[in-house]
Parts: C-alpha cells; sequence; structure tokens
C-alpha cells in the first residue's frame, strides 16, 4: 500500500470529469473534504447562527444529493457509513446536517504549513541541483584537466601545450625519452616543473651530443672515424 499525500485544489470541482454523475464512494469522500471549512467562520441558517469549525460542513442531504447524483436516503447510508467507520461525526443541527471529518488534518494541511512545507522542498530540491551541478561541473573540469596532460608522475605534470613547445625543438621521441629518464630519476622530487626540466635535460643532452660531434675525427674523403664510445 501507497503512502503519503496530495495536494487537491477545491478547483478540480469545476471540472467536467467532476461533473460526471453519480459519483462513486470514493469520489463522494473526496468531495466532503473538499467541502468542509479550512478555517473557522459562523453561517446563519434560517434563524440560528451556527458556528463551523475547520474540517466541518453544514452542507444537507439534499445538496450532497444533487452534488453527487444520488437519492438522499443513499447519502444518508453512506453518512451512516462514514462515522461508522470513525471517519466523520454528525453534530445535532436544525434544518441541515453537522458534519465534522475526523482527522481533517491528516487530508489537509493548513495553508501557512503547506507554504511552508512547500518552500523547504523549493529549497531542498534547488539545492540538491545547485550540489549536482557543482559536482558535475568538478568533474568536468577534472576531465579536461586529464585532457590537458601529456604526461604524469608522482608530483609532476606535463600538459599537452607545454609538450607542442617542446616538439618545437625536439623529436617526440627525444622528449619521451627524456621523461622516462626523469621519473626514473631518483631525487625527482625536487624539481617542481616538469616543463622547465625536461627542457633542461633536453638541452644538456643535446649539448652533450655537440661536443661529441666536435670531437669526432675525419677521413681525408669526410667521413667520420669512428672513436671508442661510438663503437
Amino acid at each position: 500500500m501507497k503512502i503519503g499525500w496530495i495536494s487537491v485544489y477545491r478547483k478540480i470541482q469545476s471540472s467536467w470529469l467532476w461533473e460526471d454523475k453519480p459519483f462513486s464512494k470514493g469520489q463522494a469522500w473526496i468531495d466532503i473534504l473538499l467541502e468542509c471549512n479550512h478555517s473557522e467562520k459562523k453561517v446563519l441558517i434560517g434563524n440560528e447562527l451556527l458556528l463551523v469549525k475547520r474540517g466541518e460542513s453544514i452542507n444537507s442531504l439534499d445538496t450532497w444529493a444533487k452534488r453527487w447524483g444520488w437519492h438522499r436516503s443513499a447519502v444518508r447510508r453512506f453518512l451512516i457509513l462514514l462515522e461508522t467507520e470513525t471517519m466523520i461525526e454528525r453534530k445535532t443541527a436544525h434544518n441541515t446536517t453537522h458534519l465534522s471529518v475526523v482527522n481533517y488534518d491528516t487530508y489537509q494541511m493548513k495553508e501557512n504549513e503547506f507554504e511552508t512545507n512547500l518552500k523547504q522542498s523549493r529549497n531542498e530540491s534547488e539545492t540538491n541541483l545547485t550540489t549536482n551541478n557543482n559536482i558535475n561541473n568538478e568533474i568536468n573540469n577534472e576531465i579536461n584537466k586529464e585532457r590537458n596532460i601529456y604526461r604524469k608522475f608522482g608530483h609532476l605534470k606535463l600538459t599537452v601545450n607545454e609538450f607542442e613547445k617542446l616538439s618545437e625543438i625536439y623529436t617526440q621521441q627525444e622528449i619521451d625519452d627524456i621523461l622516462d629518464d626523469i621519473e626514473n630519476y631518483k631525487k625527482n622530487t625536487q624539481y617542481k616543473s616538469l616543463y622547465l626540466t625536461a627542457k633542461k635535460w633536453l638541452k644538456k643532452r643535446e649539448d652533450k651530443v655537440e661536443d661529441k660531434n666536435e670531437g669526432l675525427n675525419r677521413r681525408k674523403d669526410g667521413s667520420i672515424i669512428p672513436t671508442p664510445w661510438m663503437r
């Protein structure tokens, strides 16, 4: 069995669906809830002034019969049934039927309570929506950051933009090799920028190669005479 409740606006009583008759017992019960006063007021019936409290109605049997498309006797039997089931209480009144819905607030909360709960529900929904949006933004930011990283290890990382700067001078193989060397270097924790470190190491390696090339012995035809470090 489902639990909880929904708010039903009295405007439904002017709908063509509500005007279809005869009413079912369930529809008649809902109609009673909708017709009961939502606030206390005094009503003059003939020469008698009645105090009709919240959750009460002074509709006559004829009025209910006309609303529901029932015979007057069927309305009386239905009200007796509701009273037997402790759903309503009937009070003595002349020229009308004074009934009170038991635990009326269970079916219809007060307007200010409804508005408060509605505001709380909206605030909770907005809070959840904001939280979800923030989480999604954080996830998207992390994804974008990861997409912009060419290489990462430990606390060091090289962005795609930084790699492109290096690739203007060096080949990808040279860059990858130097990054491997830095990653395997035990003291790499002292470095703060992988880009600057890679750039410095690549320059040093380039300088070493140039130094070696300058010291090469050449034959008369210009070809290089291999040295021991080249073998």
